[in-house]
């Protein structure tokens, strides 16, 4: 072979492994970024949490909330409800990703669709029973037997309406929100004082968080207030106001304010990261049945 000849062959081999060379690198870089993004784009905080870990296996809980929690046939007979299998699959629900992803069981849901926790003054022959702090609801939580863990969703449907506010002054003044809250975890507390307790912040919306509605509060307000309450009676408070709803309320919800499938995720899993970080730092987080 001629020295050219060989000096081709040579220069052919030599661009084919910087083409190798180039290839592989490319390729561990790629590979460091799928594992730095979990595999997908990091748009949805959705896709962050395991599918199952059963870190709550064995608890079991119960539910009161408004709308955003309630579902044909799981509750008591009379409640109102929002959602049905026509609108969103019952394992869709924020509650049954809570009890799939973690191993926890669900024993009742007290939830009344429309259902504030203050007296409501906007609208006449309103079901009284369906106030968050009514003994009515508030035993409901126990009819399948006591659970290890209560969760409560509400006031969402306060800020839309207005209430007055209150403070810790206004004692059990059913007519304020700070007032009907306080008197509704006093129940749960009182009725059920080996019941962890776990109060949520008012869910993100298509309003700021810091608007005021007419009776001169906000949504942050709300949840400054809840966070109070939780800690006076020795309950949890659970800040689900980062969940990310509001990122894309055309994905997440289905009008502002319900939660679609993809949004009923994004509830659940931030409530699981809330939870792994209470057991991590070795708070009980409920009895098992």
């Amino acid at each position: 072979m001629s020295k050219t000849a060989s000096g081709n062959h040579f220069f052919k081999d030599f661009q084919a492994m910087k083409v190798v060379k180039a290839f592989m690198v490319f390729s561990v870089i790629a590979a460091c970024v799928l594992l730095s993004c979990g595999g997908n784009s990091g748009t949805d905080v959705a896709e962050d949490v395991v599918s199952y870990d059963p870190f709550l296996k064995g608890m079991t809980f119960a539910v009161t909330g408004n709308s955003i929690s309630s579902y044909k046939n799981t509750q008591p007979k009379g409640y109102h409800y929002n959602y049905t299998p026509e609108k969103l699959p019952l394992d869709s629900m924020w509650w049954s990703l809570l009890a799939k992803k973690t191993g926890a069981v669900m024993i009742a849901n007290s939830s009344w669709s429309g259902a504030t926790v203050a007296i409501r003054t906007d609208k006449d022959n309103v079901d009284t029973i369906s106030y968050f702090y009514s003994d009515n609801r508030v035993n409901s939580l126990a009819r399948n037997g006591v659970p290890g863990a209560v969760f409560v969703l509400g006031g969402t449907n306060d800020w839309s309406i207005g209430p007055e506010f209150g403070s810790e002054e206004s004692g059990f003044d059913v007519n304020t929100f700070y007032g009907a809250y306080s008197l509704m975890t006093h129940k749960i507390r009182t009725r059920y004082p080996d019941t962890r307790l776990y109060l949520c912040s008012i869910l993100p919306r298509r309003q700021n968080p810091d608007k005021k509605n007419r009776a001169g509060w906000s949504m942050n307000q709300g949840n400054q207030a809840i966070k109070d309450i939780a800690q006076k009676y020795g309950a949890v408070y659970l800040d689900l106001s980062n969940c990310g709803l509001d990122r894309n309320l055309s994905l997440y919800t289905s009008d502002g304010l319900h939660p679609t499938a993809k949004g009923m995720e994004l509830i659940a899993d931030e409530m699981i990261r809330r939870l792994r970080a209470e057991k991590r730092n070795g708070s009980l987080i409920g009895k098992k049945h």
